[in-house]
């Protein structure tokens, strides 16, 4: 008589909220609790950071095998072409991805 296995259930992506500033943290943690929403958002997503660590977090989302949607101001790029540069560099190599939100 053979061994019954059990079925595997596929684990369902997690969704991580990466910002900066505190509006923006505040937002996401009263949407929430208001609306029931399920996705992580952490005080330590939400701290000034540039666009470099928000890159390392939405890779280390990414690969937790998670989704990551990303808030953050894109005032710093009209006055500084190199963060300008980044920014658009950062929405390029992920503008094809469906888990990743910028």
């Amino acid at each position: 008589m053979a061994r019954k296995t059990q079925q595997r259930s596929l684990r369902q992506p997690e969704i991580t909220i990466i910002g900066e500033g505190a509006t923006e943290r505040f937002y996401f943690t009263n949407l929430r609790r208001l609306k029931g929403y399920r996705y992580t958002c952490k005080p330590r997503n939400f701290t000034e950071q540039s666009l470099d660590e928000i890159q390392k977090q939405v890779d280390r989302v990414l690969a937790d095998r998670g989704i990551a949607v990303c808030v953050f101001d894109t005032d710093i790029t009209r006055n500084n072409p190199t963060e300008l540069a980044k920014f658009e560099a950062l929405c390029q190599k992920y503008k094809d991805r469906k888990d990743v939100i910028i």
